[in-house]
């Protein structure tokens, strides 16, 4: 939605990582996201506050 927020409590474990974000729009929420990577690629969900698991994915952009 356009924000920009620091991660908080991020934590890296070999090829899986946790972090925390506070957004504000459209409602106030701490999302809790939990992802695993896979070469250039990352794949995961979103939790954020009492809404349902939300799948995100992504891939390394080239450079």
């Amino acid at each position: 939605m356009g924000e920009t927020t620091e991660i908080q409590d991020g934590t890296v474990n070999g090829d899986e990582a946790t972090w925390k974000v506070d957004a504000t729009k459209p409602v106030a929420v701490k999302v809790t996201f939990t992802a695993k990577a896979d070469g250039d690629e990352i794949s995961g969900h979103a939790k954020a506050g009492f809404f349902p698991k939300t799948p995100f994915s992504g891939r390394r952009a080239a450079a």
